[in-house]
């Protein structure tokens, strides 16, 4: 419901998005993927859906936002038990979320469940308070190696030059600057959660870690609120095959990147 099987939406060398014009030459998803030009085209991030797109397994609307600009390094999805896997999320996934998610935005149906988007910029506060933090009670990091594929950002541009050149599987570490916002993926992957809502962690807990390491079934000791049903195996891989580690003893919401609370 969020790709268009047809590949039809493309990005034009002036950066406008559309279904018609230059014919596409290739992905334009990659840090490898060619610029388009005045007579070639590249795809749209991941084949999303832009606006007037209609999915069968969605019954609303038509799209009113376009594809989010963003760009993920060639080799992504990878255990990161050596470091993170850094897409360069640019700008509009939110935007983009809304089309078939308009309450998160304060749209048809409610409120806010968390302020997102292009105009959410990270305050000063927060910014710092993401850089700084590594784990509960660690509040040590640096804006240079601050950057945390589990709690991701957009940096607020559309310069594929710039996201390219972030879009790394280890080398791209910084942290979030004045341009930066909070989008809904900061919290939520796409596809492929290991938690209820379709969360980067377990939102269900008030810990991450029990006892210096992840919590599974066969430990009989942790509470099955920690456990969640799942071997430590499986909490393994749902937490990126991160060394337990890499997180304090008994590692908070990871809510507190941003806000810093415990």
């Amino acid at each position: 419901s969020c790709h268009d099987p047809h590949g039809k939406y493309r990005r034009l060398a002036d950066g406008s998005i559309g279904k018609t014009g230059t014919p596409i030459q290739a992905s334009g998803s990659y840090s490898t993927s060619p610029d388009p030009s005045g007579d070639r085209a590249v795809g749209v991030y991941r084949l999303l859906g832009g606006k007037g797109y209609v999915s069968s397994l969605f019954d609303g609307a038509p799209f009113t936002a376009d594809p989010p600009a963003a760009v993920s390094p060639d080799n992504y999805n990878l255990p990161e038990d050596r470091g993170d896997t850094r897409v360069a999320y640019g700008k509009g996934m939110s935007e983009w979320c809304a089309n078939c998610h308009p309450a998160q935005l304060g749209g048809t149906g409610g409120g806010k469940a968390h302020p997102a988007g292009n105009d959410i910029k990270f305050s000063s506060a927060v910014a710092a308070n993401y850089n700084s933090y590594v784990a509960s009670g660690n509040l040590t990091g640096n804006s240079s190696t601050s950057y945390d594929s589990m709690v991701p950002f957009e940096m607020g541009t559309a310069d594929y030059t710039l996201l390219k050149g972030t879009a790394t599987t280890g080398g791209q570490t910084a942290g979030p600057g004045a341009s930066s916002n909070v989008m809904c993926l900061s919290c939520h992957r796409a596809h492929a959660s290991g938690w209820d809502s379709a969360a980067r962690w377990n939102l269900n807990t008030e810990f991450l870690l029990f006892n210096g390491n992840y919590p599974g079934i066969e430990v009989i000791d942790v509470p099955s609120r920690i456990s969640q049903g799942r071997t430590r195996a499986e909490t393994l891989r749902a937490y990126y095959e991160r060394p337990a580690t890499r997180f304090a003893t008994y590692q908070r919401s990871l809510c507190n990147k941003c806000h810093a609370k415990d």
